[in-house]
């Protein structure tokens, strides 16, 4: 049977031991037609994979429970490195070893708590060990092909330009070495960002809705828990913690 673009693997009532047939288990390949009990998921799900093939902008591929390929984009089959067919019926692991575990997990997870995972960033070298590390952005969106089968479909767009430009950016900035406060608490992280754009006691008091007297005491203490002698070197640590946390315009910052 020849390789078809774009593929998804037919689906049986449901997705138990469709892993299986798909990798050529016994049984012989199972019929399209065995997926009509799952109101049709499979014919959607066929439809979806068409349109990312259309659009040809991002990866995109369904997981099953066991995190094996269930239907494969020809975009990600080139990000992958191999035909689509040789995704379909094998685990994520098997595909992508390099990362495959870890993708494994979120795939768990978005089944386990039925809620979607966005935004993931991955970073990974290509499968075929070509160039250098490649940035990737990841979506875990859960799904149900029918009653029992849950499934989840995984989109992969790259970043990698993106990211290259905006460390090229930070580094026409570089940022102070000052230290991140520890033990600070959470008041007291608000008296001292609020130093370090240059805000006066009276200007905290208003902006925090407390009085003079107790910016004054948050003052002391954060001078004890950082070591600090004096007002000046309070100030100066504000300046560059805030300088290194939010770059040149941190100045301009309004309080709220």
């Amino acid at each position: 049977m020849g390789e078809r673009k774009g593929g998804v693997g037919p689906a049986p009532a449901g997705l138990s031991g469709l892993a299986a047939r798909l990798r050529g288990g016994s049984g012989g390949p199972p019929s399209v037609r065995e997926g009509s009990s799952l109101p049709g998921g499979w014919a959607r799900l066929q439809s979806l994979v068409d349109s990312s093939n259309r659009l040809g902008t991002f990866g995109f591929c369904i997981f099953d429970s066991e995190s094996r390929y269930l239907a494969v984009n020809d975009a990600l089959a080139r990000i992958n490195g191999i035909p689509v067919g040789a995704h379909l019926g094998r685990t994520v692991e098997e595909v992508v070893p390099d990362i495959g575990a870890r993708l494994a997990g979120f795939v768990q997870r978005s089944i386990r708590t039925e809620r979607p995972l966005r935004h993931v960033e991955i970073r990974s070298r290509s499968p075929l060990g070509v160039g250098n590390c490649r940035h990737w952005l990841v979506n875990f969106l859960p799904l149900r092909l029918g009653v029992g089968a849950a499934a989840v479909a995984h989109t992969v767009i790259e970043v990698t330009d993106c990211t290259t430009v905006e460390a090229a950016i930070e580094d026409l900035f570089p940022r102070s070495d000052a230290p991140e406060p520890t033990g600070l608490s959470p008041r007291e992280a608000e008296v001292l960002a609020l130093i370090g754009l240059g805000k006066t006691s009276k200007e905290i008091s208003a902006a925090l809705f407390i009085s003079v007297e107790t910016v004054g005491n948050h003052r002391k203490r954060i001078c004890q828990k950082l070591g600090l002698h004096s007002t000046a070197e309070l100030a100066s640590y504000g300046s560059r913690l805030s300088w290194q946390r939010n770059g040149p315009n941190s100045g301009s910052a309004s309080s709220r």
